[in-house]
């Protein structure tokens, strides 16, 4: 399962005659959207989709709170949940919006959701697991300080088993689809359109540690930022989303069973929340195939008819 996932291949998927090299492809090479993307949307994208995702958990907190009688000052761990999923859609969201308004409309593959050579991507997965794991270890050596996550306590996790379970999995598989797929599927592609991959790679790691300075302690925003230029990296190697999601996935769940004593119920963490992945990526193949079907049958619609 891990190596269809890294290969971002979904067994049973349909492949179009162009897939198979039987027929001049009208659909663009993967990625070929993404070589628009003006590069000064990607601060602006970052604005939207953070006041798309406060707006939005605002939204929802309030008419929750009104519909359940909750009280806003303490919120129940759903509402605090609730919240933290919307604002990672808000970032999705910002993304799609600003990648649709520049040529034609993205397909899944623009944002790198498209296979990549399983084995290159396992080495690069763990790789850049081990890289991370020592400089944090090295930077927090160097600084002495090692301070707990209090995100989950925030949320509520301490609460009940469920919400324990639920804060689980908003970290080990909604922040992991939803922040690639943001900061590395869009906001890295389109500053690499700039400066080339090294600068965006570095502007892309550091914003991404910035943005989880509500979240994290201080003293892990550097090593958040080395994370993110790794994922960065391992995006521009790849030309895959699917091994930078893995990895961020394993990361996660390991960073939070180790904050919640676990044992053995980190790698359970890790296996479900990569099958719900695989999941997704074998529906997402399916309705990319139909997409790119619809795209040919449009384009020979519209071409002229030989003499």
């Amino acid at each position: 399962m891990v190596s269809a996932l890294l290969d971002g291949s979904a067994p049973g998927a349909p492949e179009g005659p162009d897939a198979r090299g039987s027929g001049p492809s009208t659909v663009p090479p993967p990625g070929a959207a993404a070589r628009a993307w003006p590069p000064w949307t990607a601060p602006l994208s970052l604005i939207g989709g953070l006041a798309a995702g406060v707006i939005g958990g605002g939204v929802v907190l309030a008419v929750v709170a009104a519909v359940a009688g909750a009280n806003l000052a303490h919120p129940p761990p759903a509402l605090n949940i609730g919240g933290l999923v919307v604002q990672d859609l808000g970032l999705v969201a910002a993304a799609i919006v600003f990648a649709g308004r520049v040529g034609r409309r993205p397909l899944a593959p623009d944002f790198g959701l498209r296979r990549s050579r399983w084995r290159l991507g396992i080495g690069l997965a763990v790789g850049g697991l081990a890289a991370t794991l020592l400089f944090t270890l090295l930077w927090t050596n160097l600084l002495g300080a090692h301070q707990p996550e209090h995100l989950p306590r925030d949320l509520g996790a301490d609460r009940s088993l469920a919400a324990r379970l639920a804060v689980a999995g908003a970290v080990a598989l909604v922040a992991p689809v939803c922040e690639e797929l943001f900061f590395r599927g869009y906001f890295y592609a389109a500053l690499r359109n700039w400066r080339g991959p090294l600068t965006a790679a570095l502007l892309t790691g550091v914003t991404f540690g910035l943005v989880h300075g509500t979240s994290t302690p201080a003293v892990y925003l550097v090593p958040l930022s080395f994370f993110g230029v790794v994922l960065c990296l391992m995006y521009q190697r790849t030309g895959s989303l699917y091994p930078g999601i893995v990895l961020h996935s394993i990361n996660n769940s390991l960073a939070f069973g180790v904050d919640e004593h676990w044992g053995w119920e980190i790698p359970t963490l890790m296996a479900v929340a990569l099958a719900v992945i695989w999941l997704l990526a074998r529906g997402l193949a399916h309705a990319t195939a139909r997409a790119e079907a619809a795209a040919r049958a449009q384009a020979a619609a519209r071409a002229p008819a030989l003499p």
